[in-house]
């Protein structure tokens, strides 16, 4: 038996209304591309970066799919709808809607929401349990060549799919965690909640 998990997709009514008509809806990759703005190009190539990964993780994405649909899987340690009086999803005013899925396993890659952010700054995730012991990473970080820090950089950014739950005084992994998948599909659907952003 398929195991699955439930994840939640925060979307606007246009995303609602290509899986009415078509069952299916994936990234309008123009949109994505809108929305990095010539301010934001850097952006990219974390994202493709994504891409490359989960096709490791998953399997390649169809012929029709450049970027992955993204959903929130934990928020403050459990798998729960996130809180949308809390969260900011759009601009606020604007209606948006929860769309809740089960999405087979095999298909979702799941990251933690704070290491992402390493990925898309383009800064190294080193992993340190102390401020003592990020200061030591840290200073063999800079003592190494441009090339070898931009390996370890990379490598480093491995860390976003380590989502056990950790907490101490320095840092937390697992408190939110993102899921991405190629396609959301009608079967995957259990509700869909319209709410407006704050």
């Amino acid at each position: 038996m398929e195991d699955f998990l439930t994840v939640w997709s925060m979307q606007p009514k246009e995303v609602i209304d290509e899986i009415s008509h078509h069952g299916v809806y994936i990234c309008d990759p123009h949109k994505i591309e809108r929305d990095f703005g010539s301010e934001n190009d850097s952006f990219k190539p974390a994202y493709d970066w994504l891409v490359h990964k989960m096709e490791m993780m998953i399997g390649n994405k169809p012929e029709n799919v450049q970027y992955p649909v993204w959903a929130w899987y934990a928020s403050d340690w459990k798998n729960k709808r996130p809180d949308l009086r809390k969260n900011h999803y759009a601009l606020p005013g604007t209606t948006m809607y929860c769309i809740e899925c089960n999405i087979p396993v095999r298909d979702v890659v799941l990251h933690d929401y704070s290491e992402w952010h390493c990925v898309l700054n383009k800064f190294p995730s080193l992993l340190a349990n102390s401020e003592e012991e990020y200061d030591k990473l840290y200073d063999e970080y800079q003592a190494m060549s441009q090339a070898e820090q931009n390996n370890l950089m990379v490598k480093s950014w491995e860390n976003i799919f380590n989502i056990t739950p950790f907490q101490n005084n320095f840092r937390e992994n697992g408190r939110f965690v993102q899921a991405t998948f190629w396609e959301l599909r009608d079967e995957y659907i259990q509700s869909i909640k319209r709410f407006k952003a704050r």
